[in-house]
């Protein structure tokens, strides 16, 4: 990860953790916020209500168990959903991709149109820009998960391994990938029915 991704990643955890303004001020900077542990959601949800009164705000409470949320409520425009759904795709994009590397993406941090993500196996860290230009991602495979495919896995015989690549089944051809045999196909069929 970039330099500079590294340090906006550790603000974008430390402002949430911390909370340096409070859980209010955190409401009207994201548009919504959820009560920290150990705090009574009740009383947490009517110190929110009490100071969206005083500045005329209105805001939508609710909670579930031991944890709390509010909420800004306010017209949304079909744009700012537009936004918000793309924002949506390329965050499961970037999940998805990490998931083929072997990470186990958690939940995404928002500050703004920044989101970053902390990988539940080998703590790789996610950071993406939203806003604008083409995220950019850089990726690599999930550490844990290649300790557990070795060591499940006996080391290859060298001797039975083809030349150009492998072993496994598929193999290169001018077209590209193609399947080496039908078996694995009928196998691969009965395995995902």
């Amino acid at each position: 990860m970039l330099a500079e991704h590294e340090r906006r990643f550790a603000r974008i955890v430390s402002d949430y953790l911390q909370r340096p303004g409070g859980d209010y001020a955190e409401l009207l900077h994201r548009g919504y916020v959820s009560s920290s542990d150990g705090v009574d959601p009740e009383a947490w949800r009517a110190e929110i209500r009490a100071q969206a009164r005083r500045d005329k705000i209105r805001v939508i409470t609710s909670s579930d168990g031991d944890r709390a949320i509010a909420v800004v409520k306010r017209p949304v425009g079909d744009q700012e959903v537009r936004a918000e759904l793309d924002r949506a795709n390329v965050l499961s994009q970037l999940a998805g991709a990490a998931r083929a590397l072997g990470h186990e993406p958690g939940h995404w941090l928002r500050s703004d149109d920044e989101s970053v993500c902390v990988c539940r196996r080998c703590d790789a860290r996610i950071y993406v820009r939203t806003g604008g230009a083409q995220p950019v991602s850089e990726a690599r495979p999930c550490r844990s998960a290649a300790r557990r495919r070795r060591a499940r896995r006996p080391p290859p015989d060298r001797a039975t391994r083809p030349a150009g690549g492998r072993k496994g089944p598929f193999e290169h051809s001018p077209a590209g990938l193609r399947l080496q045999s039908d078996s694995y196909q009928r196998r691969s069929t009965i395995r995902s029915a």
